[in-house]
């Protein structure tokens, strides 16, 4: 078992999330966790976490643990990776842990449905991510009702999750230092043409074999859509 140390502090920062997190797009990898609507004693935190020290990620061939660019670990069953990277962790807390700040660092990403089997694609259908994660080491958490700051750090042994090391107290200090700089200017924003992955006559054709499924028992209900599709450039 890992003991893991969290220092928690009050910070202050001149903007809220999502302006935060405007300002440190292109300084590393973050992840923005936003409530968007925010309710009494519901959905009061939002959560920026980074800039990331792994990544965790699953293709076709294998899961494989990437840090600094190298590949350090791979495993052929992804939930053997997960089970490797998460483990057993102690945590102790230096300073006050405001009530209901339920993230203070860990892994950040996404689990695809097509981690344990690939289902039949249509043809044209891309091909989405089986799972893709990121190991941080510094959240800064933003209390919507009192529109508070906090930030978390992580420190733990260095054979595993979080490889902390001596250089990561300047990457946290960039962090807060970038998130207090004047606010970049708002790009323009551009949306290209739309294309659908789905003509009219293969939807159509879709609809009339659905019909005869459901007409001769073999389904209740079917959720036919189309994927539409177009480039988007700006804020």
């Amino acid at each position: 078992m890992s003991e893991v140390r969290v220092t928690i502090r009050p910070v202050s920062l001149p903007d809220g999330p999502r302006g935060t997190m405007a300002r440190l797009r292109g300084r590393g990898r973050y992840a923005l966790l936003e409530s968007a609507l925010t309710m009494p004693r519901q959905a009061e935190w939002s959560y920026i976490a980074g800039p990331s020290l792994a990544t965790l990620h699953t293709d076709e061939t294998a899961t494989r643990l990437e840090r600094d660019g190298r590949e350090c670990a791979s495993w052929s069953d992804p939930l053997e990776a997960l089970a490797s990277v998460t483990g057993t962790r102690t945590l102790h807390f230096d300073g006050e842990r405001p009530p209901g700040m339920g993230f203070v660092g860990g892994w950040v990403g996404m689990l695809g449905y097509e981690l344990l089997h690939t289902p039949s694609r249509a043809a044209g259908e891309p091909v989405l991510p089986r799972q893709w994660w990121m190991a941080v080491d510094q959240v800064l958490a933003f209390h919507h009702p009192s529109g508070r700051w906090w930030q978390s750090t992580v420190v733990g042994p260095e054979d595993g999750w979080p490889w902390s090391d001596a250089s990561r107290s300047q990457a946290w200090d960039e962090t807060l230092r970038h998130a207090r700089e004047a606010a970049p200017p708002r790009r323009p924003w551009r949306a290209g043409a739309r294309t659908l992955r789905t003509g009219r006559d293969a939807l159509e054709d879709g609809v009339r074999r659905i019909r005869e499924r459901i007409a001769d028992g073999e389904v209740l209900q079917v959720n036919l859509t189309r994927r539409e599709e177009a480039s988007f450039e700006g804020d």
